[in-house]
């Protein structure tokens, strides 16, 4: 049987001061996790490649690429911010955001994990000892939104006249 691993990833829009955005959980966020030997192999590296081939791919197509089921996961965060692989054979794996709230960019930044092999046996207070592989406890990750800044222009106009009203030394919050 193969040794698989599950993660689970926190997406949410970064905290920064005087933000309506003040790190909420995004919902509908998609991350795509391959097994990053194949993603070199079958995609040169290329993550929206991959998920473009992947995210309808039936087991037949699958079987064509080279992948199996357990080699790669489509993940999409709930509405608290969270998502949950499926289950992954052990070994390296890329991941990348490759879709999300149309109005905020994507963190398009690709992140390397590790599914490893290794067990734990341990004894209750029973004295029943239970074999775990390690890599069953689930992997947490959080992403965060990517920080921009914007050149805002204010104009404040009369609203009997209609005419811009120059207002020296004026801030705002």
């Amino acid at each position: 049987e193969v040794v698989t691993g599950r993660f689970a990833i926190y997406k949410h829009y970064r905290k920064h001061d005087f933000s309506q955005w003040d790190d909420r959980p995004e919902q509908g966020a998609v991350f795509l996790a391959v097994l990053t030997s194949k993603l070199d192999k079958i995609f040169d590296h290329d993550m929206m490649k991959a998920y473009e081939a992947l995210r309808y791919a039936s087991k037949d197509q699958l079987k064509e690429l080279g992948l199996t089921s357990k080699e790669f996961s489509i993940v999409e965060t709930d509405e608290n911010g969270m998502g949950y692989s499926g289950d992954l054979a052990y070994g390296k794996y890329t991941i990348q955001q490759v879709e999300g709230d149309p109005e905020t960019l994507l963190n398009e930044e690709m992140k390397g994990f590790e599914v490893k092999g290794q067990t734990t046996v341990r004894t209750d207070a029973y004295g029943v000892q239970e074999t775990v592989y390690d890599d069953q406890k689930l992997l947490y990750y959080s992403a965060t939104d990517v920080y921009r800044t914007y050149e805002l222009k204010m104009v404040k106009k009369d609203a009997d006249t209609g005419k811009t009203v120059t207002l020296n030394g004026a801030s705002f919050m």
